[in-house]
This record gives C-alpha cells, sequence and structure tokens, in this order.
C-alpha cells in the first residue's frame, strides 16, 4: 500500500474518499505528514504525535497524552487530534478505519479517564472544537470497564448512541482495529462502529437525521485525569496508542457488492466443473 495516498481530484492540503496513510515514508522523529493537520485541544502535562518504529517494521503514528490527577473536584485534561480534510465525503458515505495498539496505559486517579477516538464530518481540524462524529472508546480508572460510544459532539443533533455491550480489557501490547461507518438514506445519516481485538468485538449505531457537514476527519487521543474521593494526589495518567494504516474510503454501493457476489459464485462454479 502506498502512503499518503490522496485520490483522484484532490488538492494540496486536503484529500477525498480513497485517502490512505500508513505512516511508513514519514520520517522517524517527525510529527504529521501532509495532509494531516496537528492540533493540540489541552496540553496536560504533554500531548503529541510522532512518528516512531513499528512493534515488528515499518512506522506508525505515536499518540502520546498525559496529565497528572491532583484534585477530585477538576481534572486535568491532555487531549490531542490529528485531522485531514476529506472533501467529498458529506453527503456521499464513508468508511473510516484504523489499527492501532496500546503501548502503555495508565489511568491513575480512580476518578481519571482515558479515550482514543475515530473523528468524522467534523467542522474543525480540533476535534475538541467545533462540531463532530466521535467513535470513541472510554476507559475509567478505579478498575471500572469501559465503554464505546458514538457521540456528536459540539452540535445539538440525534446522533448519541448508547453504550456498547461486553467490556474490553486494555492492557499494554494490546492490537485493536477500530471501524466508522457512515452511510445517507436521503438527508438521514445512519452511523456504526466496530472495535475488535480478536477475542473482543464491541458494536454501536446512531442515526441522525440532520446530518453535520464538515469535512475533517481524523485521530483524537484524550485524558483527564482526576483523584477519587478518597484519594491524594499527585497521581500520573498516561495513555500511549500507536496508529497505523488509517483510511477513509467510499461506502461500496450496493449492485457493486452484489456485482462481487456474482463474479465470486461464477468463479466458484467454474472451479467446481474443473
Amino acid at each position: 500500500m502506498m502512503a499518503g495516498l490522496l485520490g483522484v481530484g484532490s488538492q494540496a492540503g486536503a484529500a477525498v474518499l480513497g485517502f490512505s496513510e500508513n505512516f511508513d515514508s514519514a520520517a522517524q522523529g517527525t510529527t504529521l505528514p501532509s495532509p494531516f493537520v496537528e492540533v493540540v485541544g489541552a496540553a496536560g502535562t504533554g500531548a503529541d504525535y510522532s512518528i516512531v518504529a513499528g512493534p515488528t517494521s515499518g512506522n506508525v503514528l505515536q499518540g502520546l497524552v498525559s496529565g497528572s490527577a491532583t484534585s477530585t473536584s477538576t481534572g486535568q485534561g491532555a487531549n490531542i487530534s490529528a485531522a485531514v480534510p476529506i472533501t467529498d465525503a458529506p453527503g456521499n458515505g464513508f468508511v473510516v478505519s484504523t489499527n492501532f495498539r496500546l503501548d502503555s496505559f495508565s489511568a491513575g486517579g480512580s476518578a481519571s479517564t482515558l479515550n482514543f477516538a475515530l473523528a468524522a464530518l467534523g467542522t474543525s481540524t480540533n476535534f475538541s472544537t467545533g462540531s463532530n462524529y466521535r467513535l470513541f472508546y472510554t476507559q475509567f480508572g478505579g478498575g471500572n470497564t469501559g465503554k464505546l460510544t458514538i457521540g456528536e459532539i459540539g452540535a445539538t443533533g440525534t446522533a448519541v448512541s448508547g453504550a456498547s455491550t461486553g467490556t474490553l480489557t486494555p492492557v499494554a501490547g494490546l492490537e485493536v482495529t477500530l471501524t466508522f461507518t457512515g452511510t445517507y438514506s436521503g438527508v438521514t445519516l445512519t452511523l456504526s462502529g466496530t472495535l475488535n481485538s480478536g477475542a473482543t468485538t464491541l458494536t454501536v449505531g446512531a442515526v441522525d437525521a440532520t446530518p453535520l457537514t464538515g469535512t475533517n476527519f481524523g485521530y483524537r487521543t484524550a485524558l483527564n485525569a482526576q483523584l477519587g474521593t478518597a484519594q491524594t494526589g499527585p497521581i500520573p495518567s498516561t495513555l500511549d496508542v500507536r496508529y497505523d494504516n488509517f483510511s477513509v474510503s467510499a461506502v461500496p454501493e450496493p449492485a457493486s457488492i452484489a456485482g462481487l457476489a456474482i463474479g465470486a459464485m461464477a468463479m466458484l462454479g467454474r472451479r467446481r466443473r474443473a
């Protein structure tokens, strides 16, 4: 796979459906490759994206955020966005996908939260501002289980899902595939999200009759470090995620899916006759 495919008809600083990036062509130690834009929403004690070596080969994108829990009433936030404009996605449907690996994971204070997300149709390259849809997994401190959720952020709308069923045990080295799909029926947008870690699959869905029309897609990595009732601080929190194989593609047309199925059946019939 070629890294940084912009798609036919794209322009500098933007991309179209069919965009993919595996980060292998970027130099290690650098920040996000173009046309991605990096935005720090809250610095905490650290918030940064950088290109690092993959666990076996190639490169990956490290999303590292950290904070310190010092209060039971307010948390110290750290979040960072990596956005790329996909100019033809609004109204046409999309499939956003990525692989990632949890390199280190420490919730710190028992009232802390850590989350990683895919964002879609954002009005800003900073997914902490403006409006966007997020497929996000949130892990709570204090030994609580996490949840996968779809949310419409920064806008009044209907695309808010219930939490996923099932649980995920986030440990260092966990490999995950995250997929976020949007399909249109008239003006109504149906969203679905899947998290797959091999042994665990979590799914969620939502519908919005008045969908967002932003063009920004990408990652958001975040934490909020906060002490539990009986805790004293400071207690550090860290989330280190290694992202790879990011893509935003078109949703296959039903006719195309049917054609592929017919072709596969024809191939199978020829093999049987042979």
